[in-house]
């Protein structure tokens, strides 16, 4: 239309403009107990506008959010351990949730107040020049306000939805890919050799239940899973080459990274099945660098 009119036509504003603002901002303070321990806190807001999908009639309000978050970052045993400690709860309101109906595909807003509590810690280690450990856990407990909504993703009102109203409310169900717990150890060792260094390392990440659509229906969920990889590096003497063995998800697991249900417009009928997609089978391969 605008190239046709030369301009924008005189339109300045269409049926579903809206205009939103909000102010945000965050406090923090610090204090350094000693040399090797600190302690922290911050209270911080968040916004993200309200907006609409072309093509579609509804306007999604804007979701809102306040973050308190406390810890301490410490280090012990002359420096060779740094270990960082943070809890911290959020208060979401009016989350945006996009929606896939039959008839109000689009993103919705969560009616209650979503609230997410968590707990975050995390190591690095020395316990010699050349051997390095790390290691991070998260402890997350997400879950939805009040959330009434539709969902016919089963051709019909899904399980614990009303059979007459057709309406779900999905309060206290899990937060969309929050899982409850999650932690990551790695490891390596520098060999120091007359021709350069080697360093092997080795990697494991283990992860609880994540489930990818608010109705937390058992056949759109990935169960618990630990994935690992591994990488040997050599460096030559003067840190201008460098070449790098790995393998990645050395178990060789089918794990689900992502769900986009898939719409009845592409012949399903009633139904709209799960469209997974997953992380990368075993790979490996040789990467080689040269620096300038």
């Amino acid at each position: 239309l605008p190239q046709v009119c030369g301009g924008s036509c005189g339109i300045t504003a269409g049926p579903f403009s809206k205009t939103w603002s909000q102010t945000t901002g965050k406090v923090g303070a610090s204090y350094q107990v000693d040399e090797k321990n600190m302690l922290f806190a911050s209270v911080s807001s968040g916004y993200l506008a309200g907006g609409n999908i072309i093509g579609l009639a509804n306007i999604y309000d804007p979701e809102t959010l306040v973050s308190v978050d406390a810890g301490r970052k410490s280090r012990f045993l002359d420096d060779r351990l740094q270990l960082n400690i943070a809890a911290y709860h959020e208060e979401i309101k009016h989350l945006q949730v996009f929606i896939q109906s039959s008839t109000q595909s689009g993103i919705n807003n969560v009616n209650g107040t979503t609230k997410v509590n968590g707990l975050e810690v995390e190591f690095t280690a020395l316990p010699t020049p050349n051997l390095r450990l790390n290691g991070t856990l998260t402890l997350s407990d997400a879950k939805y306000g009040r959330y009434i909504t539709t969902d016919t993703r089963f051709g019909g009102p899904g399980p614990g939805c009303d059979a007459v109203t057709k309406l779900c409310n999905f309060e206290g169900n899990q937060l969309n890919e929050t899982p409850p717990y999650a932690f990551n150890l790695g490891a390596e060792y520098r060999f120091e050799t007359g021709f350069g260094a080697i360093t092997p390392r080795i990697d494991t990440y283990v992860s609880g239940k994540v489930d990818f659509l608010p109705d937390n229906y058992v056949t759109s969920r990935q169960k618990a899973y630990h994935m690992s990889k591994s990488r040997v590096t050599w460096t030559s003497l003067d840190k201008r080459y460098r070449v790098d063995a790995f393998v990645n998800n050395i178990e060789n697991k089918d794990v689900i990274s992502n769900d986009g249900l898939q719409s009845i417009t592409l012949g399903q009928q009633a139904l709209e099945p799960d469209n997974f997609v997953y992380y990368p089978p075993r790979t490996y391969g040789v990467r080689v660098g040269v620096n300038f």
